[in-house]
């Protein structure tokens, strides 16, 4: 056991281990990019979820939460329609601008922040990327059983996954409701509905309103003065509840969980990889290291099963393409792909 090994070394080895290493699968040579080649095309790896988070989405362009250039470190700089109170809160807690507590009160500072957002999805200016694709590949080749993702901004439908394999934690920025009597808004009505009536924190946009509309998106719908909010789960809100069936009914399945580009630092989203059976290879493909808060190990003697990819997501997935011979397969995929997605293709 881990344990005897630590003691083995002698007084002074000991260490204390986190989480579960659970137990290494026969198929699993090594716990590096080339066992989990093997492990997956050994044919025990029948069964793969994918957790990903906003990481995934960043060489589309799109900036991630908690990274060091992210939307909850750049947000204070932002000229948000809010009074004076609720700005010193921002200040203090980013996050409670994505908060159903302050769109309550005041729904413009969120819209105002993904005014921008919305519209370059409505003009598909943000691509999948290589490691939206892989994960299409994984579908394709029949081994892919859920993408759990955390985020809203629908590329993996963009990449071609079918909606049924897809469970969006925390919805979707691609459309829309009415708070009162629930008419429904596509991602062309929202965008529209954000450039008439919400200003532009950017200042490119000659046709903004100088000033956001008091009380947020008009629904405009016979004969109500509802407002429109973007059907997204904000902070406080209870989540799509269809991810308890994803931990209940195939996670503990999962012969391969894959997390991708995720803090892991947001249940109930972060708590996936406990969920796993012992017998799951788990592997987090991240810039940065993280997991051990999730039950992951990394460290030898200790582990098993668990398999750190750190670095570029979009250059572990390529990676991992080529060594199962999927290159040509994800090549095809090139043109659809975000502009720094396909170069690197191309080294």
């Amino acid at each position: 056991s881990a344990l005897e090994s630590c003691f083995e070394r002698g007084a002074g080895a000991v260490e204390e281990v986190f989480g579960d290493p659970g137990e290494k699968p026969k198929e699993l040579p090594s716990l590096d990019v080339s066992g989990l080649a093997h492990f997956i095309n050994s044919g025990a790896c029948r069964s793969i979820v994918v957790l990903s988070g906003a990481g995934l989405s960043t060489a589309s362009g799109i900036p991630d939460y908690r990274g060091s250039g992210g939307l909850w470190k750049t947000v204070h700089d932002m000229k948000l329609t809010a009074t004076e109170a609720e700005r010193t809160r921002i200040l203090a807690e980013p996050e409670w601008v994505a908060s159903i507590e302050l769109f309550r009160q005041n729904p413009l500072p969120f819209l105002e922040l993904k005014r921008g957002f919305v519209q370059g999805l409505h003009r598909r200016e943000w691509r999948p990327t290589l490691g939206h694709f892989f994960i299409k590949l994984l579908h394709d080749k029949g081994l892919l059983t859920r993408v759990l993702t955390q985020n809203v901004d629908g590329l993996h439908q963009e990449s071609g996954l079918p909606d049924e394999v897809i469970t969006e934690v925390h919805g979707s920025l691609r459309s829309a409701e009415c708070t009162v009597c629930g008419r429904q808004a596509d991602l062309g009505e929202l965008s529209n509905l954000l450039q008439t009536h919400v200003k532009d924190l950017s200042g490119r946009s000659p046709s903004a309103p100088s000033a956001s509309r008091p009380g947020g998106l008009p629904c405009g719908g016979p004969g109500c003065d509802g407002t429109v909010r973007p059907r997204v789960v904000l902070f406080g809100e209870d989540l799509n509840p269809r991810f308890k069936e994803v931990f209940r009914d195939e996670l503990p399945k999962a012969d391969l969980l894959l997390v991708v580009g995720t803090s892991l630092a947001v249940a109930p989203a972060g708590t996936a990889p406990e969920h796993a059976s012992a017998k799951c290879v788990r592997v987090l493909v991240n810039r940065e290291r993280v997991g051990e808060n999730a039950g992951l190990v990394f460290d030898a003697p200790a582990a098993q099963r668990d398999i750190l990819l750190a670095g570029s997501i979009d250059e572990q997935f390529f990676t991992l393409a080529k060594l199962l011979g999927w290159e040509e397969a994800l090549t095809d995929y090139a043109e659809r792909m975000a502009p720094a997605s396909a170069a690197l293709l191309q080294r």
